[in-house]
């Protein structure tokens, strides 16, 4: 199954973008009936091949209840959306005169290396993992380096510090673990500069 099965699905979109929606507006896990999505989405044909979409590329939990099951949307579906909705934003005809009138008309380009992009990259991955939390930076490390993370660790903490002095990342000491997470200006880059890593 490729991407281009669910980007030209515009049902399994509009199921995973309403999922997405009732647990943001509910600020907690939000799940239903897979027969009230069903039922809910009933103009389109065919809403079971969508819902195996959404299931095969993990963006749904699907968990048995009696004779229905319970839908609701994937950690991977949340971050999907994102992204999806940051496209939506980019390719918008309209927002561009928008942005155009509020923006100003310069643009700040980080020259970043590619460990450091790849930093950036995996902070805002894990940190919506978490809920927007700050990661720690074990984990970080581990995510960048799987087989020897304790080795480099000293290595993710140098270029944390240079993008802590860049304003893209904050550094936040908690007793003796030392934690990490994007700031503002760091996730407008990400959003505006390093939007292809994401996919």
């Amino acid at each position: 199954m490729r991407l281009r099965d669910l980007l030209t699905d515009f049902a399994a979109i509009n199921v995973l973008k309403f999922l997405y929606d009732m647990e943001s507006q509910n600020s907690s896990i939000y799940s239903t009936k897979l027969s009230n999505i069903k039922q809910k989405f009933n103009n389109f044909a065919n809403i079971d091949n969508s819902i195996n979409i959404l299931s095969k590329f993990e963006l749904i939990n699907l968990d048995m209840l009696k004779e229905d099951q319970i839908i609701s949307i994937s950690a991977k579906g949340k971050h999907f959306i994102d992204i999806f909705d940051k496209l939506n934003e980019i390719t918008d005809n309209r927002k561009k005169v928008e942005n155009k009138k509020t923006n100003k008309s310069f643009q700040i380009k980080y020259d970043l290396k590619p460990i450091e992009k790849k930093i950036m990259v995996v902070i805002f991955k894990l940190s919506k993992e978490l809920g927007d939390k700050p990661v720690l930076l074990q984990d970080l490390t581990q995510e960048l380096y799987p087989s020897n993370g304790d080795k480099n660790i000293s290595t993710v903490k140098r270029y944390s510090s240079k993008l802590a002095k860049l304003n893209l990342v904050e550094k936040i000491e908690i007793k003796t673990r030392m934690f990490i997470k994007l700031t503002p200006t760091g996730e407008r880059t990400i959003k505006e500069q390093l939007v292809a890593s994401l996919l």
